[in-house]
Parts: structure tokens; C-alpha cells; sequence
């Protein structure tokens, strides 16, 4: 992988870049409706309101929609003192909040499903805040549908569910600690 313009990422056949013009999107179709709705109907306005900035992954040079998307935003995780003491080192203990990016919505297209698209883009997320990161960030949100194969998708890509007070909630607030990568 190479660097490319700040906060995008090229291999050598793809690219991982922010969205400008997001009419790329208007054949895109990641079979899920609510995903398909926001990147082509809200993601621009999330954009333009500074809420949210979204992310295309692509074949270098396509001029088809983009293979996939992630839509990313700032986030903050509370922890209860039980967690902070199995997730941060006691130096940093005393703040109440810790920062966080999250993942907003992540789609891949279908024609591209299953082809671990998904999960290269969760690498790239990571690495791009792990050397890009202008503020502290220590963990990676997203609250997962809460659907069997949504879950074992970032199960597989080491995100780890907070606790659970009700299990019949449509999404599950999972994590990555970016910290794990630097030891």
C-alpha cells in the first residue's frame, strides 16, 4: 500500500479516497435499502454540514460506482471504571471519555460481497488513523446491525461488542482498540 493524498490510501490495482461528487453512487446497490438511501440521498449533506465524511474503495481508474464506501465520524466512548480497567493503562485512567472515530455506515456492492472488501477497508481505517490521525483517537466504533452475519463480520476483523443491556436493539455498539496494533 502506498499513500497517496492525505487521508487516502492506494494498493496496486485500488484506491481508497474521500468522496467529493457523490453521483457515482447513483447505480450503487449494496442490497440493504437504508444503506443505499444514505450514500446517495445524505451522505453529501453530512459532508456539507461537517458530520461526516465518506469514503470510496475502488479499482484504480473505474468509472463505475465505487466498490464500497464507509462513511466515518467523531466519536467519544464513556467507560465505566470496571472497563477502563481492562481496556486503558492506569496513566491515562483519570479521563471520563476517550476518543473515537466511528464507522457510520460501511456498504459494500453487492457484485462485491464476500470478496473481503469489507475487511480491507477496516484495515485501511485503522492504519490511516493510526499515521494520519491529526487528534488522539484510541478506539474505532460502529454500531453493527444486529444481524448474525453483521456481527461475525466484525467479530472476524477483532472489533469486540460493549455489553449488552437489551438484546432485541437493532444495532450492537462494537470496538477496536487502535492501541493493540502499537504494542
Amino acid at each position: 500500500m502506498t499513500t497517496c493524498p492525505r487521508n487516502s490510501r492506494r494498493g496496486h490495482d485500488w484506491v481508497f479516497e474521500k468522496i467529493t461528487n457523490f453521483s457515482i453512487f447513483k447505480d450503487f446497490d449494496c442490497g440493504d435499502d437504508d444503506l443505499n438511501d444514505f450514500v446517495r440521498n445524505d451522505a453529501a449533506i453530512h459532508r456539507q454540514e461537517l458530520v461526516a465524511e465518506t469514503y470510496g474503495f475502488n479499482f484504480l481508474g473505474a468509472s463505475t460506482p465505487p466498490m464500497a464506501f464507509a462513511s466515518l465520524l467523531n466519536d467519544a466512548i464513556r467507560l465505566s471504571t470496571n472497563q477502563q480497567h481492562r481496556l486503558v493503562p492506569q496513566t491515562i485512567r483519570r479521563y471520563p471519555e476517550f476518543p473515537a472515530v466511528k464507522i457510520g455506515r460501511l456498504g459494500v456492492h453487492k457484485d462485491f460481497q464476500r470478496s473481503h472488501i469489507g475487511s480491507k477497508m477496516l484495515d485501511i481505517i485503522k492504519e490511516l488513523f493510526l499515521t494520519d490521525n491529526r487528534t488522539g483517537c484510541r478506539f474505532i466504533t460502529v454500531d453493527a446491525y444486529n444481524h448474525p452475519s453483521t456481527l461475525a463480520f466484525y467479530r472476524r476483523n477483532d472489533f469486540r461488542p460493549f455489553p449488552i443491556e437489551e438484546t432485541n436493539k437493532p444495532t450492537v455498539l462494537m470496538f477496536f482498540d487502535l492501541r493493540r496494533l502499537t504494542i
